[in-house]
């Protein structure tokens, strides 16, 4: 008769899943990372992703508020310009100033003008410019691809503007005659001016302002609005980080009171196997 011990295998059972429960706690504990679990990683990494989307939307909402805010400072000077070129041209239709002075605030005239010209086309950031198109900019602000994921900033083309402002003679007694466009009144509306081109300067210069004035309206509220989705964008990002680290980082004290519980049972176990192997080795001794 062979001189063996077996032992139970509802304890050697025992033996196994615990030493695999107390690998499992360890590894936890020394990583700081729960163990994958399919179903909880397939959430995770939908949460990354839209974690990882939002950041990217993130950055260009900043990108297009810098643009917002390069032809905000950009209105904001051709603002002040155009009302330069208002006094010049005041001071040019009196009729107290003499062809020599009115030559002299022409000069300053022009100059002030190709001053606008300039900042509407280097109000740039990375290529886009509201000023000198009307195409705006879509921005992707949410998850989804429909529309109520994007937001738009109007373009506000300020090219027949430039235009205007480049055709207008302030110390000559005739209109100009430019391209068609919405600065200028039509030639009976100054009938009876003791200087033409000054008078059809303030006219042009009054509608000019009107439209700098409706730029800055609205790309203030779209700079509001942008703001606000950012900070949406950026408390919707932080909460999908916070949730994904909640699924990837163990609860560290629960984990030490289970390895704890799991050593515990261990010793039971090899205690138990101990005893067995004892009793089953004075029983051979019997029967030897």
């Amino acid at each position: 008769m062979a001189n063996s011990v077996t032992i139970p295998s509802q304890v050697n059972a025992s033996i196994v899943t615990n030493q695999s429960n107390i690998a499992n706690a360890q590894s936890q504990i020394a990583n700081n990372q729960v163990s994958p679990v399919a179903g909880v990683q397939g959430i995770v990494t939908q949460l990354s992703s839209q974690a990882s989307n939002l950041t990217a939307n993130g950055a260009n909402i900043t990108q297009a508020s810098n643009v917002v805010r390069v032809s905000q400072t950009a209105l904001q000077q051709i603002s002040g310009l155009l009302k330069q070129l208002q006094s010049l041209a005041s001071s040019s239709n009196s009729s107290t100033t003499s062809p020599t002075d009115k030559a002299a605030l022409q000069q300053s005239f022009s100059s002030i003008a190709g001053q606008v010209s300039n900042l509407v086309q280097s109000a740039s950031v990375n290529g886009s410019n509201l000023l000198n198109s009307n195409n705006g900019l879509s921005i992707q602000t949410g998850l989804g691809s429909d529309t109520s994921s994007s937001t738009t900033v109007s373009g506000f083309s300020l090219n027949n503007l430039v235009t205007a402002l480049s055709s207008l003679n302030i110390s000559a007694n005739a209109l100009a005659v430019p391209p068609v466009n919405p600065y200028f009144s039509p030639p009976s509306a100054f009938i009876g001016a003791t200087n033409l081109g000054a008078a059809e300067a303030l006219s042009v210069l009054q509608q000019s302002l009107t439209t700098v004035s409706n730029a800055q309206a609205s790309l203030t509220a779209s700079q509001t609005n942008l703001q606000t989705l950012q900070t949406e964008n950026s408390s919707t990002a932080t909460g999908l980080d916070n949730s994904v680290n909640a699924l990837q980082t163990p609860d560290l004290p629960t984990l030490q009171q289970q390895l704890s519980a799991y050593n515990n049972q261990q010793n039971i176990n090899y205690y138990l196997a101990s005893q067995i192997n004892q009793q089953s080795s004075q029983v051979l001794k019997i029967f030897h």
